[in-house]
């Protein structure tokens, strides 16, 4: 039996330094602490590995701290 499609679940952290919001012109900081991630993968039937469906959501984050 082969198997062609393959699902991976996990948790993750995520901090971004000195990122930048265009629309109000500020630069931030951002923690997610705890967030989650899926991912769908499939074989093509060329044998290529492809993401079919990705989803990455925050569970708990920080507030956004605004930098000077």
């Amino acid at each position: 039996m082969n198997v062609e499609v393959a699902v991976a679940a996990h948790t993750m952290r995520s901090f971004g330094t000195n990122r930048e919001e265009p629309t109000l012109g500020k630069r931030f900081n951002r923690t997610v602490q705890d967030g989650r991630g899926t991912h769908v993968f499939i074989l093509d039937s060329e044998g290529r590995l492809l993401i079919a469906h990705q989803h990455m959501s925050d569970i708990c984050r920080a507030a956004i701290e605004y930098v000077k």
